[in-house]
């Protein structure tokens, strides 16, 4: 009787467990049918069209992008088969000079798109089509001989450029007066002759006020620079006493060279920085110099006695946060023997740019340079003013 009790109650058990698993309870259902309704929509991605912005389109409105064509509508669409690099782009920019893109690829890029958009994301209704063989940007100075008459080796100026192959392009974006300091984006991408055209990078920028540190403003007097290398003692170079330099090979119309040595002193330079963001450079050095026609006759130095001097007047910007000081030269005067007089002037938009980097002020002292290791440099400097 208990054998039979136990066979019976394991038949109902196991029929009662199949049935749970097999047959579905009205939550089961109610679930199911939850699913199978999920599955069935049609998950098609929402395209969310662009905001045009009048911001962003009077931002268009107002840069200068030389040989560009200025198209309505949206950047064309990137089938990506050629790549963009930027390099060294400028994240700053200045009031009515504007700043400079460095673009390169693995191919032959011939232009790039560019349109901009506000900082919150708003675009312009239009882009610009930029031509890169009639497009370049002289603006930056690469040979600061108005500045100093140190050695190259060890000056090499400030501005931390970065070489480029032969694909990269520098693409000059100016200002209108209508551009105010603040902050606005573009994107931007690049094209070859086939008509490739790589992916497109957002890039923001800054425009810098003229002036920016009230510490700077005032008058200050060159006291000396500091050369310093990984392979020789420091040398300083103090105001008022003679330095003297080598040169070699020196190349005569004939191609043959020789080598000399001239000596000069530095009387004075000075800065004078105003509150409203203009600036006047003055200096006066005197000392040797070579004829330059003179020593060509017989390809041997003739040096003769010289006095050289420059008057420099432009505008000036502090970056606070990258402790960099910009330097937009628009009138410049220098005499020398060689060349006499010569007088530049430069409209507002085609100024040359001079940067100072790593900058410490105080209220005594001013002083720029570049350290060791910067770029991986072998040398570096400092130069001092003082009020």
């Amino acid at each position: 009787m208990t054998k039979r009790l136990y066979i019976f109650l394991a038949v109902i058990f196991m029929f009662t467990s199949c049935g749970k698993e097999d047959t579905p309870t009205i939550e089961d259902r109610n679930t199911e049918g939850i699913e199978t309704k999920e599955e069935s929509v049609d998950e098609t991605p929402i395209v969310e069209e662009p905001i045009i912005s009048e911001e962003a389109n009077t931002i268009t409105d107002n840069v200068i992008i030389v040989q560009s064509q200025k198209i309505n509508g949206s950047l064309p669409a990137p089938n990506e088969v050629i790549s963009m690099i930027l390099l060294d782009t400028d994240n700053k920019a200045l009031l009515n000079e504007g700043f400079s893109v460095i673009v390169d690829s693995n191919a032959d890029i011939s232009g790039a798109y560019i349109q901009f958009k506000t900082k919150g994301g708003g675009i312009s209704d239009s882009y610009y089509k930029v031509d890169f063989e009639s497009n370049s940007s002289g603006k930056v100075s690469t040979t600061p001989y108005f500045w100093s008459d140190l050695n190259k080796q060890y000056y090499a100026e400030s501005n931390n450029t970065t070489s480029k192959d032969e694909n990269a392009a520098t693409i000059d974006i100016d200002f209108t007066s209508n551009i105010e300091p603040g902050e606005f984006c573009y994107i931007i991408c690049v094209f070859d002759d086939a008509g490739n055209i790589s992916g497109s990078q957002d890039v923001c920028v800054t425009i810098l006020n003229w002036g920016g540190n009230d510490t700077l403003i005032g008058n200050w007097n060159f006291e000396k620079t500091e050369l310093y290398s990984l392979t020789e003692e420091t040398k300083v170079l103090p105001v008022g006493e003679e330095q003297c330099n080598d040169f070699e090979d020196w190349f005569c119309k004939d191609e043959r060279t020789f080598d000399f040595t001239w000596c000069r002193t530095e009387e004075f330079r000075n800065f004078s920085f105003n509150e409203d963001g203009s600036f006047t450079f003055t200096r006066k050095s005197f000392g040797e110099e070579l004829d330059f026609e003179a020593s060509d006759v017989d390809c041997s130095p003739v040096i003769v006695e010289d006095e050289r001097t420059a008057l420099i007047r432009g505008n000036w910007s502090y970056d606070q946060e990258t402790n960099t000081l910009n330097l937009v030269d628009y009138f410049i005067e220098t005499y020398n023997y060689n060349s006499g007089l010569v007088t530049n002037e430069r409209d507002a938009g085609e100024g040359r740019l001079t940067i100072f980097r790593n900058v410490l002020i105080d209220d005594e002292i001013f002083q720029y340079g570049r350290e060791i290791g910067d770029n991986d440099a072998e040398t570096g400097f400092r130069t001092f003013y003082i009020r």
